[in-house]
């Protein structure tokens, strides 16, 4: 069998042809999303420091809404995506003690990770632990929400 130099080439080109259009496809359609999410993510957080300039370690919370959670020496800061205020609260009201004793005494929970969240409607302590994920009100420490783990 005799090999033709020009098929050979042509199907290189070919194949090389074929890469080439998989590879934009994935830039184009993987990670240009991806790209314009983050984008917009920064976007909001750029909006809150631009507005509130002693606001730090802002990072973003979903549960029922889609909320920005900031703080300064004072207070902690809810914001919303358009980058206003839903809530503040003095730091002197964060009470991870309690919120340790009741996930200990009424869930049972060990490797307890608390952050600060927004229920549905307010601030809430969210709890990721051996038992699953659990919200508390900011103010009562009562439940809002309980998911089990394996769930």
């Amino acid at each position: 069998m005799k090999i033709n130099g020009k098929s050979l080439i042509l199907s290189f080109c070919l194949i090389f042809i074929l890469i080439f259009v998989v590879y934009i496809n994935i830039g184009i359609c993987i990670s240009g999303p991806i790209r314009k999410y983050e984008d917009k993510i920064n976007m909001q957080i750029k909006n809150i420091n631009k507005h509130y300039k002693n606001i730090k370690n802002i990072r973003r919370d979903v549960f029922h809404y889609i909320i920005y959670i900031g703080e300064n020496k004072d207070y902690y800061y809810w914001f919303n995506e358009k980058g206003n205020i839903v809530d503040k609260k003095e730091k002197s009201t964060y009470n991870e003690t309690k919120v340790n004793e009741i996930i200990k005494e009424n869930y049972d929970g060990s490797d307890i990770k608390i952050q600060l969240g927004y229920g549905y409607h307010k601030p809430v302590y969210k709890i990721e632990c051996s038992k699953g994920k659990i919200l508390l009100d900011y103010d009562t420490l009562e439940e809002i929400y309980y998911l089990k783990k394996g769930e």
